[in-house]
């Protein structure tokens, strides 16, 4: 069941009765249908103050008097309150049986059915409902934060605008729209409903919260942090706020504010998952891995994780040695992810284990180099195990801190036949000069991707340095960028058919066996370069993903990567200017 925030209840409307104006004597008997009247009125008012059990048997004895619609509406709307939903459930559809025609009945079945996660009947009922009463605005409200569940955004803000029209004085409406906006990251229109909804309701803190997060999302970290804290003004004890604030806050920078206002929203809700969560990201982005690895695990606690979270009943391994047991590491993340993490296989094998990686199948063959291992696919038959770990629990296992990461590299190596086709394919090195391989864009589509990218004219500096011939590493996104290049800036591009077969990255680590130096984005291509030894140099943002840490130039995770970061948010210009002065200084003569 929801609140007032733009959430779920059972509502009376229009199908609450009104008393019938009997006047008995204390002689008289009243027929079973006036004592039932009266019975329903004690039964509203008990409902009205709150007083659901007294509700909930004041109305099981009308319906034994009277058995009507409304005695069966009624009392499912108590045993609602009382959260009894299958007894509920059974009244309401009782209620409908009797009255087809019941939008009420109809739309608290289908809020009842929402809560009970059955999502495709709940919008069905809901969509009767408003069959017969199409201005039924709480159905419409409802079946719009069915469609939101459902991750159908355009069509919950569609209905939502619906609604509006005939209530468009709701706050409460506007909050829903704004969120459903949110969710389809149209956040012009998401931060004009939600502050039209502060507007009309200047006390409705999670109006203002979510207008803290949407321009958050705008990265307007300014105007952020002006509406998370008058969320906090009207709330001061919201953890969930205080949570979004702190994010703010880690955004800037500002860790060690971060990390105590992730404390307050913990003390206020100590199980809050995205608390926990966020708190982690602020722990390994300020060094503090061992506190940081403990908090990372409540990820599998976070909505967007539970659906590829640990699937097994065998037990999580936390470290112990292996005497010739079989232990499963499967990947969860990212192709970077398992990049980064597929060093710790040799350890573990040292661990007395025998080891078993689930991954992605495009990844398979990029580490077959590995020894000792047996690599499924996922979604393959998996081979007996005796335990599992997932890849990023790895450095919690082992008790991972600043100086004990492992890093064996290479780790992964390219096919030697694949490098030598490669190497012939290159562009010739300039005389006396380098080859660089670039890669500027990740994928646009995931909110992670958002201010890590460059335009690809950001990398002119270097372009035209003497003796550098840039080569694009690039896949799928950005591409277009090579047609519109500034002038004295040119790009060679590795030609057709570069790492289009079912297999990842096996051209593009064939081509880094080439190459003198890579530059990249925070993207799995600077991951790759790492794990194989390749010199590479990263471009990261002011505030970067909490594996490259805040500040420092070099990589505890890979020895021969370079970190090149803003001095400001969104200023590539410096990173560059920068990154193409040291490569002068190392070109030869």
């Amino acid at each position: 069941m929801r609140t007032e925030d733009g959430n779920r209840k059972p509502c009376y409307g229009p199908a609450t009765p009104r008393l019938s104006n009997l006047t008995l004597r204390m002689t008289d008997t009243p027929t079973a249908p006036q004592e039932a009247d009266l019975l329903i009125g004690q039964g509203i008012h008990c409902l009205e103050a709150g007083r659901y059990p007294e509700a909930a048997a004041l109305f099981r004895r009308t319906r034994a008097l009277r058995g009507a619609a409304e005695d069966c509406y009624h009392l499912g709307l108590a045993l609602h309150w009382l959260e009894q939903r299958q007894e509920a459930m059974a009244a309401y559809r009782q209620a409908i049986s009797l009255r087809p025609d019941f939008p009420e009945a109809l739309g608290n079945l289908g809020i009842l059915l929402k809560e009970m996660h059955r999502l495709g009947e709940a919008a069905a009922v809901l969509r009767r409902a408003l069959t017969i009463r199409p201005d039924h605005v709480e159905a419409l409200s409802n079946l719009g934060l069915d469609l939101q569940a459902e991750d159908r955004a355009a069509e919950a803000a569609a209905v939502f605008r619906k609604a509006l029209a005939l209530r468009p004085g709701s706050a409460e409406l506007l909050y829903n729209l704004a969120r459903a906006q949110e969710d389809r990251r149209s956040y012009d229109e998401a931060a004009a409903a939600a502050r039209r909804a502060a507007a009309l309701r200047p006390d409705y803190a999670e109006a203002w919260s979510l207008l803290g997060t949407v321009l958050g999302n705008q990265e307007k970290l300014p105007h952020a942090l002006a509406a998370y804290r008058v969320a906090l003004t009207l709330r001061p004890d919201l953890p969930k706020v205080l949570c979004n604030l702190a994010k703010i806050l880690q955004e800037k920078g500002a860790l060690e504010q971060a990390i105590r206002v992730y404390g307050r929203s913990l003390h206020s809700q100590p199980d809050l998952p995205e608390a926990h969560w966020n708190l982690s990201l602020a722990l390994l982005l300020k060094g503090e891995l061992e506190r940081g690895w403990e908090e990372y695990e409540w990820r599998w606690r976070r909505p967007s994780f539970q659906k590829a979270g640990p699937r097994f009943t065998q037990p999580q391994w936390r470290g112990e040695f292996g005497q010739g047991r079989t232990l499963l590491i499967h990947a969860e993340q990212g192709f970077g992810d398992s990049i980064q993490f597929i060093r710790y296989v040799g350890a573990i094998l040292l661990h007395g284990w025998r080891v078993v990686v689930e991954l992605p199948r495009p990844l398979l063959r990029l580490f077959s180099t590995i020894p000792g291992i047996a690599l499924v696919a996922a979604g393959d038959p998996l081979p007996p195990f005796d335990a599992h770990c997932p890849m990023l629990s790895l450095p919690l296992a082992f008790g991972t801190g600043p100086g004990t990461i492992p890093a064996p590299i290479p780790y992964l190596a390219a096919e030697p036949e694949r490098a030598a086709l490669w190497r012939d394919r290159l562009p010739p090195r300039p005389p006396g000069g380098i080859r660089v391989g670039v890669v500027w864009q990740g994928n646009p589509q995931g909110t992670v991707d958002r201010g890590r990218s460059y335009p690809l004219a950001s990398l002119a500096p270097l372009a035209r340095l003497p003796g550098v011939r840039l080569v694009s590493l690039q896949k799928t996104h950005g591409l277009d960028q090579l047609g519109r290049l500034p002038p004295g800036m040119e790009v060679a591009s590795p030609g057709p058919g570069f790492d289009e077969g079912p297999d990842a990255f096996l051209d593009t680590a064939a081509a880094m066996a080439g190459l003198d130096l890579i530059v990249s984005s925070d993207t799995s291509v600077a991951h790759l370069a790492g794990a194989l030894g390749r010199p590479v140099w990263v471009a990261l943002k002011a505030v970067p993903d909490w594996r490259w840490q805040l500040t420092g130039e070099r990589s505890p995770w890979y020895p021969t990567m370079r970190l090149f970061r803003q001095g400001l948010q969104g200023d590539w210009e410096d990173v560059f200017r920068r990154m193409a002065a040291e490569l002068a200084r190392l070109l030869p003569g």
